[in-house]
């Protein structure tokens, strides 16, 4: 197969209702561009302001390469998945990072690298937890009270 099975399984869903794979592909891909374009300002003005967000987006989609985001390719997909996955990672949800992780992976191989940082930031989360708790049980801070 030339994809990994999360964008064919899609289409072929989508293909039911529209009867034909190559128009198909053209409308998810731009859709799907107006989507990540959408996803992209919001998940952006949640960590800097507004005008940055909105030129962000901007640069991303008219830089020459951003050819493959309407084109019948997976990169469309995986920036969306890739977008949210970042969102809730910096948030610490780590459910929703780690379904978003797995649907990355049933997109491109190449999201196997995104499995350190996620660790990382799951096992630096966990150590200041245990750091906190430590101190919060600690037998100078029970004696206080």
């Amino acid at each position: 197969f030339a994809f990994f099975p999360l964008y064919p399984i899609i289409l072929k869903i989508l293909n039911i209702f529209i009867q034909n794979i190559l128009l198909t592909g053209f409308l998810f891909a731009n859709f799907m561009l107006l989507i990540n374009f959408l996803s992209l300002i919001y998940v952006l003005k949640k960590f800097t302001n507004e005008k940055i967000a909105i030129k962000t987006a901007f640069l991303l989609f008219l830089f020459p390469f951003s050819i493959f985001f309407r084109s019948y390719f997976t990169e469309s997909l995986f920036l969306f998945f890739l977008i949210w996955f970042t969102h809730f990672l910096l948030k610490k949800s780590y459910l929703a990072g780690g379904l978003l992780l797995g649907l990355l992976n049933l997109t491109r191989g190449s999201a196997v690298l995104l499995y350190f940082f996620f660790l990382y930031y799951v096992f630096t989360d966990l150590q200041k937890k245990k750091f906190q708790l430590f101190f919060e049980l600690s037998p100078k801070k029970t004696l206080r009270y």
